[in-house]
Order: structure tokens, then sequence, then C-alpha cells
């Protein structure tokens, strides 16, 4: 069996030289984002050059790249107090002078307006550790991409204005336009590309990365300006960056080469592309696959190949069956026109001429930014304080800021959100219920019609509910840890898309049970509604992992469940599934022990939550579920929680609850 390793380098696992280079482009990035460093300063032979204004309170970011924010102009580009500091670090002047040439790009004020709103809804620390990842952890190369990157995007593409606030609708009535000019053709070529579906996001892949499909095939080259090429393509990379939810930081790109000709070639779009993903978007591609290319593809390549940074050619690999992409994508996520088994097929609706109507509320997004501000300049203190912590080789007070930090992290993702439709204009996904409020997304969303089914359903499980008095868990004696023990905790392996079915068949696929709710005990009759449901066929449950001891592979003690959404809004259909996965678990040969209270386990893990879910029953259940007798008590679960993920007591207390139940089925070994 083979242990899963996690890649350092992200968020949450940062070897400590990476750590290291990331607080010195922290350092970096905040010296000068501080317009007062610009407004006072002394240069190297002793001059000073000072405002006589008052001192002003530093703003993170306008409400528009219009708005004229500093008036640093003729201050110079590197300040004093910065460039000791570059010193400091060891920089050469070389170094030194990259970072000189980059910063007369964009204001102090700019460089922070840019920040905020190019990352969106990511990590901070996420957001920057793609650029030093892309310049191989060099800090002052790492920090030119960066700043570069805020530059290309703000000014240069002004993706935020011209793709993000227009998008589609506008797109639409541009098109409409009764006058003949670059602006309808523009508007022509952009919808012309979404109707006829060029590309599209549909699934992920078995890494949870959601995927994208282009279809070499249906580009024309000379049938849409550059400009309604170019933002096409900054609109999808957008949109890609809107479906990331952490942990996943990646996409999957298809280039579906099927009939494929020489036609269909255009460099210049190709070449933008990979500066888009290189240059601007670092870390962004996870894998970039060639799906069945012709013949005469090889020549191409050769010479795309040479734009290609190492790192990204790594990630190419051609494929030209359904077997070879099952490599990388489960064939239930694969679309049936790349031979898979997804019967989905994409189709576009039109923009509604409403959909946009709170970019016109002014009044509320000014509030909300307002706040998203207030957060941002949190941001920059509790950085500025950890960095100081860690200058002082204070680790106590540097990990206090650093969960402060994480803290900080969350409500900025949150409050994102919040403002996202008073800044972003709607997409194809946020009309059909893929992109939904807070973040969430769903390539399966419930379509309409289907939600009287799902009511019905609810009653009928309802309706098998025997509540009996529940039993604390505390009472079970696994959630004191000794000291001692700790030291004993095994090794564990993670096994995924684990299928528990049960002894009769494995035919068909039942995720039915009854829904617990927080702290709340409801036992129930499974076999009941499953047999209902099912008959005799039987029924399988999947899990995406399980806990186990290391010299006992197949011997499972705990199941692992991971959603991307949040748990408050998947209920009650997430803890059907789990209960399902429960009862099929009970049925397996390798079945937990039934007798010993508190050794039905579940981890929850959705989204930035925990829970955890225990559970008990009497040895006859089992045979209860197989139809031989009768049970005196049903499984009755506990479930507790949440447990946030960006809050270490919280953390802290998981852990000592999953250590203690560890060490208890591994009797101290």
């Amino acid at each position: 069996m083979s242990i899963a390793t996690v890649e350092t380098g992200y968020v949450g696992n940062l070897t400590q030289d990476q750590e290291e280079k990331l607080l010195q482009l922290w350092r970096i990035f905040l010296r000068s984002c501080d317009a007062e460093l610009y407004r006072t300063d002394t240069n190297r032979s002793g001059q000073t050059t000072s405002t006589t204004s008052p001192k002003q309170r530093r703003r993170l970011f306008s409400l528009s790249w219009s708005e004229d924010t500093s008036k640093t102009n003729d201050s110079p580009p590197v300040p004093a107090k910065l460039l000791s500091e570059l010193e400091a670090m060891k920089m050469n002047a070389q170094e030194i002078k990259l970072i000189q040439q980059v910063l007369t790009k964009l204001k102090p004020d700019e460089r922070r307006s840019a920040f905020f709103a190019m990352m969106k809804q990511d990590h901070p620390d996420t957001f920057l550790l793609r650029y030093l990842r892309a310049e191989k952890w060099n800090v002052p190369k790492g920090f030119v991409k960066f700043v570069s990157a805020l530059e290309w995007w703000s000014k240069q593409q002004q993706v935020e204005t011209e793709v993000i606030r227009k998008g589609e609708l506008h797109a639409l009535q541009q098109s409409q336009s009764s006058t003949s000019s670059n602006e309808k053709k523009d508007g022509e070529g952009f919808i012309a590309q979404l109707r006829m579906g060029k590309g599209f996001f549909h699934g992920s892949d078995k890494s949870g990365r959601p995927i994208c499909v282009v279809r070499a095939r249906t580009h024309k080259p000379g049938a849409q300006t550059e400009k309604a090429l170019n933002s096409y393509i900054l609109w999808n990379i957008e949109v890609m960056r809107l479906l990331l939810v952490p942990p996943v930081e990646t996409m999957t790109l298809i280039f579906d080469l099927t009939n494929f000709a020489l036609s269909n070639m255009e460099y210049a779009p190709v070449k933008f592309i990979i500066e888009c993903f290189q240059e601007n978007y670092p870390e962004s591609l996870g894998y970039m696959l060639f799906y069945n290319a012709p013949w005469f593809f090889s020549g191409i390549w050769k010479v795309i190949r040479g734009w290609l940074d190492p790192v990204v050619a790594a990630k190419v690999h051609f494929v030209n069956s359904v077997e070879d992409l099952e490599q990388f994508i489960d064939r239930s996520q694969i679309v049936k026109e790349l031979g898979g088994d997804e019967d989905w097929t994409y189709e576009y609706v039109e923009p509604e001429q409403d959909e946009n109507a709170q970019l016109q509320d002014t009044t509320t997004r000014d509030s909300i930014m307002a706040q998203h501000q207030q957060i941002g300049e949190e941001l920059f203190e509790a950085t500025s304080m950890w960095l100081s912590a860690k200058d002082k080789g204070n680790m106590g007070d540097a990990s206090q800021q650093k969960d402060r930090r994480a803290d900080i992290a969350m409500r900025l993702r949150e409050n994102y959100w919040k403002l996202d439709p008073y800044v972003r204009s709607r997409t194809l996904l946020d009309r059909i219920g893929v992109i939904q409020a807070h973040g969430n997304i769903d390539f399966y969303p419930v379509k309409e019609g289907q939600g009287e089914s799902k009511e019905v359903n609810e009653k009928d499980v309802k309706a098998v509910v025997d509540q009996v008095d529940p039993v604390d868990p505390l009472s079970l004696g696994i959630f004191e840890v000794r000291r001692c023990h700790q030291r004993y905790v095994q090794q564990i392996g993670t096994r995924t898309s684990l299928k528990l079915s049960s002894d009769h068949s494995d035919r068909k696929e039942a995720w039915g049970a009854v829904p617990t709710s927080d702290e709340i005990v409801v036992p129930f009759a499974a076999i009941d509604y499953l047999h209902s449901a099912l008959g005799d066929e039987g029924f399988q449950a999947r899990t995406d992992g399980v806990l186990h001891l290391y010299e006992e592979p197949e011997k499972v003690f705990a199941l692992l469940e991971c959603k991307a959404r949040r748990r408050e809004d998947a209920l009650p259909q997430v803890q059907y599934q789990e209960a399902a996965q429960i009862a099929a678990w009970v049925l397996q040969k390798n079945h937990p022990e039934t007798a010993m209270p508190g050794r039905i386990f579940l981890i929850s893990h959705d989204r930035n939550e925990i829970t955890l879910t225990f559970g008990t029953l009497d040895r006859h259940y089992r045979n209860f579920l197989l139809g031989k007798t009768h049970a005196s008590r049903f499984l009755t679960l506990y479930e507790y929680g949440p447990f946030r993920l960006d809050d270490a007591s919280n953390m802290e207390q998981v852990a000592c609850i999953v250590l203690a139940f560890v060490l208890g089925v591994g009797k101290g070994r």
C-alpha cells in the first residue's frame, strides 16, 4: 500500500525555508505599499524629501482604477528603508535594480488596490505563493512577476472593468447594436464563442480540479476580432478562478483535438493563453491534456513547447482514448463527447436583461467594499506583527498572529462573496446554478421539477425514525489522551474512492438514511428504508477515504467524507449519504466492532469545517440489516461540530479526539 504525501509549498504545508521566503515577499510588498515611505524619505546620499501635507489614513484600494489615489510620481522608486531591507536580505545590485524597475509600474495605493481586486476570494498567502513557486522560490523574481501581473491585470488588460464587470450581457447588447462598429464586432465575436461552446466547464478530475474542455475544431481564425478572442480567454480564466474551492488551487485543461484541422490553427491566441498562465496566473494549471491529436499536430507541438516553461511543459499529457483520460478523471466525470459516462451536453443559456441589476447599486457596493477594505487593513497589520514577532524570535506571538491571519483570510473570502454580485457580471454558470451564493460550487445543481420527489423521499425516510434516549459519547472514555501515549500514534493510510457494498449485490447505489443535526441523536431502521427503495438487490455506498492501522489495511476503523460545499448548505442530503455509508460499512466482512460503544466513527470535511459523527448500535443490528433477526435498538448517530479549519483551538480539539480514537482502536500500539 502506498501512502499519499502532501506536496510542500502550499498554505498549511510550508517548510521552514519556504515560510521564510513567503515572509520576505510579504515584507517587500508591505514596504512597497506604504505611501508614507515615499512621502518622507532619505535617499542614500543623505538628502531628505518630505511633504508638508498632514498624514492621511492609508487606503488599501480605491473604488475604481481611474481614481488618482497617490501623488507620488516624483518620489524615489525604492525608499531608503525598503532599500536597506533588501540589502539585509542579501540581494545583489541586479536584483535590487529589477525591483526598482517594477515599482515604477504602479503607485503604492495602486499596488494595494490591484492586490485585493485581483486576489478576489483567494487566500492572500495562496495568491503570493503562486508567484514564488513559479520562480522556484527566488524572492526578487517572484516579487517582480507578482507586481508585473498586478499591472498587467489592472492597467494593460483592465480585466476588472473591461472583462469581469462587462461580461456576457454587455457583449450581447453590443452585438445587438444597430450601428456597424468595432464594438459591435467585438460583441458578436464574444457571444458567438459562448453560443458554440468553444470552451466549457463541467465536472472535476480525481484531485477535485475543475475541468475546462476546449473544442479546438470550433475555432476559425479571423471569425472574431482579436479583442473578442482575448476577452473570451480572460473571461474563462476568471470564471475558472471562481471554481477553485480550497484546498484546490489548479484546473485541468483539456484541448479536444477531435476533427481538428490545420485551418483551425492560430498561434497568436495560443501564445496569449501561455502568457496568461505562465506570467500572470501562474500555478493555475494542474494538467493540460491534448485529447485525440491528429498526426500533424506533432509539428505544431514542437513550436508550442518552445514557449513553455519546463514546469508547465511537465504538466502536458497526450491522451488518445477515454481509457487514457481515466488516468486523470473518473469515467463518470468525463462527458460523453469525450467517450465518458457523463450524459451532459453543453447548452448556452442567454443572459437576462436584468441579471446585472446589482452592479448599479453603488451604495451597497461601497458599503461592502468599505468592510473589505477594513478587513484588508487588519490583514496588513497582522502580517506586519507576524513579521515583527519572527524578527524578535517571539514564536508564541508569531503563532498567535499566524492564527489571527488565518481568521482574517477566511473573513476576506466570505466578504468577497458578499461583494461579488455588485462587482461581477453574471455568467452562464451563475444562470444554471453551478456558481451559487457564498461561493458554493455544484456541477450538478437540482433542476426545476426535482424538488417534489425530494420532499416525498424525505417524508418516507422520516416515517422510519424511532427516537430513543441519547447516550452521551463523553462517557465512552475516548476523549482523554494521556500525554505519554502520543508517541504511539500509528501512521494513518488513506484510500480514496473506497466502495462499501452489501453482501447481497453491488448493482445499485443508495444514498438514503435518516438526517441528523448537531448534538441531536436520531436512531433509524436503515434496512426498512433501503429495502423499500431497492427490494432485495442490496445497495452500495461510496466514501472518500478510510482510516486504518498501517499494518492492517483491510480493517477499516473510520470513514472519511469530503465535500466542497458547506455542510449547512447540503443538509439533509449529506446526512442521508453518510448514514447509508455507515449502514453499508456495518454489512462488510471486516465490519466495526459492534459491541464496542463509539466504534462507529465518521469524519466529515465540509469546505472549511470538520464535523465528527459517532455511532452506537447493539450486537444484533448487523443481523437485523441482513434480515435475519429483529433489533432491540437501532443505529444511533451523534453529530458534533462544526469545528472550523481556521480556528486553532477547534483543530486542537479535533486532533485530540482523533488521536484518542486511534489509540483506542490500536490498543496503545
